[in-house]
């Protein structure tokens, strides 16, 4: 419901009638790269059911929010056929949990990655990228209210 609402903001529909949603919808507008990415993103903010600063807990948890900590990694794609295949195909990933993340680009051509985003193990360091967000990431969680717009 809450993507939909973002792609489809005239669409007027009830959190409690989930099990009554449309599963496929076209959007009211051609979506951008950072449309995907807001998406990827959305965590109910600013609504009573918002995971993260909710003080409600009769309302905290009800919906999945999309962006959530245990997230690995997140990816857009984009394809624009009228570019050569090396920088017309871009994937864009967030490491960690997209919210509190950047994406990066990385274009089909490309040759190798910026240090630390090919580095890593199972076993938190301090010279992996992936690492760097999952610490950082996990000290926001301790407040999220308080440290997120730092963060972002």
């Amino acid at each position: 419901c809450w993507v939909q609402s973002m792609f489809n903001p005239s669409l007027k529909q009830d959190f409690a009638d989930g099990q009554k949603f449309p599963v496929f919808l076209k959007p009211e507008k051609k979506l951008s790269v950072e449309d995907l990415k807001a998406a990827m993103r959305a965590h109910y903010d600013g609504t009573p059911f918002d995971n993260y600063i909710s003080k409600d807990e009769d309302k905290k948890n009800i919906y999945r929010a999309i962006s959530v900590f245990r997230t690995y990694e997140s990816h857009v794609m984009q394809v624009r056929p009228w570019l050569p295949k090396e920088i017309g195909r871009v994937t864009y990933v967030a490491l960690g949990m997209a919210d509190l993340s950047v994406y990066l680009p990385y274009y089909e051509g490309l040759d190798g990655f910026i240090k630390g985003y090919s580095d890593g193990s199972y076993d938190a360091d301090d010279t992996s990228i992936y690492w760097v967000y999952r610490k950082l990431q996990t000290l926001v969680m301790t407040d999220y209210e308080k440290y997120s717009p730092v963060v972002k």
